[in-house]
């Protein structure tokens, strides 16, 4: 063996960097002849040698030399690169932290005896034996990896496999995993104590998702729609006065629910009468046969209508001073209802400049059908205004001049 860092000075492991040697070799102030190279001490090359070297390596190998010894961590840290996204994921009796930049990716796994490399080829291989618990080894792993990148963002991952609700409190409860931007729940059966961990946990910058889960029946908490983004694969044990209780939402997802045609009726009077902001995008799901042809029964409406779909338009409260979002938008497709809240000015969430600009004239018209109804309300009390009737011609014009026909007492744009 080199007498060099490379050499791990823990007694379980040994490894050479002889690669590196060979890299370097090829490199275009090298010799080009030379076929006895000598091993060479990579801590003792001058920065700007040093730089480049560590720059053409994968990010695993660059993991790796940064446990070589103290210095070299501090050396690899002068050419600290980014890794887009860590996914720590949260497994039975051990985690893996999965670690990916543009074009690589590695992984590290973690158990109660110390962490490695898996599945890399000829960089695999145990880093650090010392005994300790899950949640304290993966924040040993995950302190290496932020010493030896960047790390723009990191998630919390269950992939089903059951978990071990001890660990998963202590992991969640480590000061080093306070900042995660994401758990993801897919694919196991849930318990109360472990989603009441998350949801302890709710912040309105981070986003929840659980994928191909079923909830307990009698799942409750206040916390529960408080995330940026609120997706819930299975959200039948929802109910309707806990669903009118969600406010100031980004993203809600209720992937599957028990809610009849009656309960989306009152719930959408509720989204359309609140004098709050509820959501920005919200899906409901329900049962395929659901007449959702009935859904506007009663209710003010501006339909834009396709060749096979349409896309329905309600005023919100246009009474309250704290609403930034007047308008209300709704697709209806066969099982689901979809959601969402649009501004004056602004596209609404995942629409571009191009969308916001297709109905741009939407609030005018909401708010001109508005004052049309309570006209024509005026004139059903008194039977006969002339004055009134003159009105009412005025504003049905002004709507035709903006493309809107009106049939059955439907009003609707053609979009075809």
């Amino acid at each position: 063996m080199w007498d060099t860092p490379f050499a791990y000075k823990n007694d379980f492991y040994s490894e050479d960097f002889s690669s590196i040697s060979e890299r370097f070799q090829q490199c275009k102030w090298a010799q080009p002849r030379v076929l006895d190279c000598k091993p060479f001490h990579l801590h003792r090359l001058p920065l700007l040698a040093f730089i480049p070297i560590v720059q053409s390596m994968e990010p695993v190998e660059r993991f790796k030399l940064s446990h070589t010894s103290k210095r070299m961590l501090e050396m690899v840290k002068t050419v600290r690169s980014q890794l887009d996204f860590v996914t720590i994921v949260l497994k039975n009796d051990e985690a893996v932290i999965e670690c990916k930049d543009d074009e690589n990716e590695f992984h590290v796994e973690c158990s109660a005896m110390g962490y490695m490399i898996v599945g890399t080829g000829r960089y695999q291989g145990i880093l650090l034996l010392k005994p300790g618990s899950i949640a304290v080894n993966t924040a040993r792993a995950f302190e290496k990896i932020r010493s030896a990148f960047k790390v723009k963002d990191y998630g919390i991952a269950i992939r089903g496999e059951a978990i071990n609700t001890k660990d998963f409190s202590e992991l969640l409860a480590h000061p080093i995993f306070q900042n995660w931007l994401s758990i993801t729940i897919d694919g196991i059966p849930l318990k109360t104590e472990d989603l009441n961990l998350v949801m302890d946990r709710a912040d309105p910058q981070k986003f929840l998702e659980f994928s191909n889960c079923v909830f307990p029946k009698d799942f409750k908490h206040e916390n529960a729609f408080k995330f940026a983004n609120n997706d819930y694969n299975d959200a039948r044990w929802l109910s309707l006065e806990d669903a009118m209780k969600i406010e100031s939402a980004r993203n809600v997802t209720l992937g599957y629910t028990n809610f009849n045609i009656d309960d989306l009726k009152a719930y959408l009077k509720h989204v359309v009468e609140s004098d709050k902001d509820l959501f920005e995008w919200m899906l409901i799901g329900v049962h395929p046969w659901t007449p959702l042809q009935d859904l506007f029964e009663g209710m003010l409406v501006l339909e834009y209508l396709y060749p096979f779909s349409s896309l329905s338009f309600f005023l919100a409260n246009s009474a309250s001073k704290t609403r930034k979002s007047p308008v209300i938008a709704i697709h209806r497709a066969p099982g689901s209802v979809t959601l969402s809240s649009w501004s004056a000015t602004e596209p609404p969430l995942g629409g571009d400049v191009g969308v916001h600009e297709t109905f741009k004239d939407t609030l005018t018209i909401l708010r001109l059908l508005e004052e049309r109804s309570r006209l024509e309300k005026i004139v059903e009390e008194k039977k006969d205004s002339v004055v009134v009737r003159h009105e009412i011609m005025k504003l049905t014009q002004q709507m035709e001049s903006l493309n809107v026909a009106f049939e059955d007492g439907r009003a609707y744009v053609l979009m075809y």
